[in-house]
């Protein structure tokens, strides 16, 4: 049924129905009990029904009277009355002695309005008392004090009195003294018929009325809650799906609901108390469109619930998201801006425009000399403040940089800043400690390792010499002579291991003699790529060199380049997938000539290009091949020994070697 149009219409055509039941029958319920119909008897109740229509149209009689157009005019049909002044004087009468459901003797007062002053404030001349009216006071005066002044409404006359008293005498002396009658004999063609005939009506039904105005608040309850339930449903769809009111900004369709239900209210407000059939059907009218309004309301706040745009669908959530996004852009505009200046220019411009927006405000005001003290002597203060700590901000930027000797002055720094400058020279000194007892650990080990491998050599070389005689010997034991290969093959390789642990000692302290020359390097690289080229063959290795046609001429050892060259293309020979390509580049650009080395690893290389740079690791996990791991950490050392720079990169299983060096 939620889904069903139908259903709905329907809901909402007995929804306005049990509406205006309710409201009748409350309405109706609430009249009956005021004016006695449950508690008094029927000719009570009647006269207590008719009493406010007469009251009312006893004071419109009296105002009437006092503006000349009661007399000649149509009087109500079965109203009549009697005026007279405080004195029982007869003014007005068309009470012919009728017999009457209802007489009140009514004190109508005439209309005006008070206004209270101060009376030592004002002094103002007596008003001049119109012809035939009589005075509050019996002796004119040139001026007087007044607390009280008073304006007829009906006549526009203004009267002023010094105290209550006289306003209040004043007050007494032009009431009128009504007596209004309403006559038994009711004939139909005014209100008093109108509302009797309605009361008489439903005088025999007083008793189910509140019966049926509770029913009917059940059921339009009832029938409120479907439609609300039912609020976004459509046929053939079991999800909540926004309509095109629901997608109009809540605070908007709020603002026409209720702009809606204030036009509507005009009229209600007009018949709010209805005396005819004409009353009640504006009533009815205006009260079904405000409920409407307000049932769509519902329905469509409900929607917007369950769709969970409640906030997003909002004209003053957009407005504040443009506003903050426009913000946002505004400030990364300005941020961007003053960023772009240095960091003393950056202050001055900050402070140039709080003192403009200063200027601004206090230019009208006077006070310009808040101004000029903030323009001669704060604004000095803080440019001096700010020059000191772009000082700090230079100098840590220098031992940031790794200038171990840069230091802050502290010459006319003061408070903090003098405090911070000496704690980031602390800093400086710590560091360039720290670096100083570092160094002095890697040369203590260097030194270590280098007369360490010269301790071994010593020894080591007397074990090659002899396993080299006992080599050249005839052994006749099979056995004998395979211990000596394995003792020859050991020592050269123990051999090799001292002289790499040796030579990358030298390389890293610089002690290793470099011969910087002019040297052409896409020669060496030919004659790389032949001295290779068949060794890569027997491993299944296709060797593919791509170089410029004119010549590269670097600055650097040749000596010390090859060696380089030697280890790169020895591990590729060593470690290279059988059945695919090394690529060997060699590129100029900007100055630099670089050198690239390129194959797929036979291993799955678990560690980064720049831990297979570091001593004693190999891209062998297992360590089951030829090899003491100081290959590339050699050739990096000596790549700085000559000025260049020698990079690894591990993608998968490619491995990437790029030696760099400067032209010349």
């Amino acid at each position: 049924m939620k889904q069903s149009i139908f259903a709905k219409a329907i809901a909402v055509v007995l929804l306005c129905a049990a509406v205006l039941v309710f409201t009748g029958a409350a309405f109706a319920s609430y009249a009956l009990y005021d004016s006695g119909a449950y508690t008094l008897g029927y000719d009570a109740a009647m006269r207590d029904a008719v009493e406010g229509t007469a009251y009312q149209l006893a004071n419109e009689a009296a105002m009437r009277f006092r503006d000349g157009s009661y007399e000649g005019s149509a009087a109500p049909v079965n109203f009549r009355c009697v005026i007279e002044d405080q004195s029982g004087k007869t003014l007005y009468s068309d009470y012919e002695g009728e017999e009457t459901l209802w007489d009140r003797v009514i004190e109508v007062e005439p209309e005006y309005g008070t206004w209270t002053y101060p009376a030592e404030e004002l002094e103002v001349t007596p008003t001049p008392a119109p012809t035939g009216v009589p005075r509050p006071s019996a002796a004119p005066r040139a001026t007087a004090t007044w607390a009280y002044e008073l304006e007829d409404f009906e006549t526009g006359e203004r009267y002023t009195f010094e105290t209550e008293a006289e306003r209040s005498a004043w007050v007494r002396e032009h009431s009128l003294r009504v007596h209004g009658y309403v006559l038994r004999d009711l004939q139909p063609g005014d209100e008093i018929w109108s509302l009797l005939y309605l009361f008489q009506a439903l005088y025999g039904y007083r008793n189910l009325l509140p019966w049926l105005a509770v029913g009917s608040f059940g059921l339009g309850l009832l029938l409120f809650a479907f439609l609300i339930a039912a609020a976004g449903h459509h046929k053939g769809e079991d999800a909540v799906r926004e309509s095109f009111v629901d997608k109009i900004p809540l605070d908007l369709f709020t603002l026409l609901i209720f702009t809606g239900q204030g036009i509507v209210l005009i009229p209600l407000a007009e018949w709010s108390l209805p005396r005819n059939a004409i009353g009640f059907i504006v009533l009815g009218v205006c009260e079904l469109l405000v409920g409407l309004q307000f049932l769509l309301w519902c329905m469509s706040l409900k929607v917007r619930v369950k769709c969970g745009t409640v906030w997003k669908n909002n004209l003053v959530c957009k407005l504040w998201g443009w506003g903050v996004r426009l913000l946002k852009k505004l400030w990364a505009l300005l941020a961007k801006g003053l960023k772009a200046l240095p960091f003393l220019w950056r202050w001055v411009a900050i402070l140039g425009a709080l003192l403009l927006f200063e200027f601004i405000c206090f230019a009208g005001d006077g006070e310009g000399f808040v101004f000029v003290v903030h323009l001669v002597v704060l604004c000095p203060a803080v440019l001096y403040i700010v020059w000191q700590a772009r000082k700090l901000r230079l100098a840590a930027k220098e031992i940031a940089r790794g200038d171990l000797n840069a230091r802050v002055d502290t010459k006319g720094m003061f408070f903090e800043l003098r405090e911070h400058a000496e704690d980031l020279n602390a800093i400086r000194d710590g560091v360039s400690a720290a670096v100083e007892e570092r160094m002095k650990s890697e040369r203590f080990r260097t030194e270590l390792i280098t007369n360490v491998s010269h301790d071994i050599k010593t020894p080591l070389t007397s074990i090659v010499s002899y396993v080299d005689l006992l080599e050249k010997e005839e052994l006749a034991n099979e056995t004998a002579r395979g211990y000596v290969e394995v003792l020859s093959r050991q020592a050269s390789r123990l051999k090799k291991l001292i002289e790499d642990l040796m030579d990358a000692s030298k390389a890293s302290t610089g002690a290793l003699p470099v011969k910087l020359e002019r040297l052409e390097l896409a020669v060496l690289t030919d004659q790389a790529a032949g001295e290779y080229r068949e060794r890569m063959e027997r491993a299944g290795l296709e060797l593919i060199v791509t170089k410029p046609d004119a010549p590269v001429f670097v600055l650097a050892d040749g000596r010390q380049v090859w060696r380089i060259f030697d280890n790169l293309l020895g591990n590729i020979v060593k470690y290279a997938q059988p059945g695919t390509r090394v690529y060997l580049d060699l590129a100029a650009q900007g100055g630099k000539a670089a050198v690239t080395f390129r194959n797929i690893s036979r291993s799955r290389l678990n560690v980064s290009g720049a831990e297979l740079t570091e001593r004693f690791v190999r891209g062998d996990a297992s360590r089951s091949s030829e090899g003491s791991g100081l290959g590339l950490s050699i050739a990096m050392s000596l790549a700085q020994l000559q000025k260049g720079e020698l990079s690894v990169t591990v993608d998968g299983d490619l491995f990437k070697a790029t030696l760099t060096l400067p032209e010349t």
